[in-house]
């Protein structure tokens, strides 16, 4: 059996099988915390179904648990839990931010909208 395994179910519902599962694209890219776009373009670039969802890749840091409080997440996940950018996430640990300030600290753009909300308030 070929390392791309798949079952062709219908013009847009592929489903790739990996570790007894099978799944279409969005769905494994929702599950490993990458974008859907990500996985097509390592599949399409050669890797196997396998080597497209490994950690530890070029783009290792979409796939890095992040462990806070008792869970690990990944960055992606942390950005939807936390409401804060995905990238300001990343950037701020690439910066040597302590985990517990990248994902707790409002980022900028929160700040300012609500320091205008203050200002806009009479009183």
């Amino acid at each position: 059996m070929p390392d791309r395994r798949h079952l062709q179910l219908g013009p847009q519902a592929r489903l790739w099988e990996h570790d007894g599962l099978a799944l279409t694209i969005p769905e494994w890219a929702d599950r490993i915390g990458v974008s859907k776009a990500a996985l097509y373009a390592r599949l399409k670039k050669g890797a196997s179904i396998e080597e497209a969802l490994a950690p530890g890749d070029q783009r290792g840091h979409d796939f890095k648990l992040i462990e806070f409080n008792g869970e690990a997440l990944t960055m992606a996940q942390w950005a939807e839990r936390t409401g804060i950018p995905f990238y300001t996430i990343r950037n701020r640990l690439r910066r040597g931010w302590p985990v517990e300030r990248a994902l707790t600290q409002p980022s900028s753009k929160d700040i300012d909208t609500e320091q205008a909300k203050i200002c806009a308030t009479p009183g």
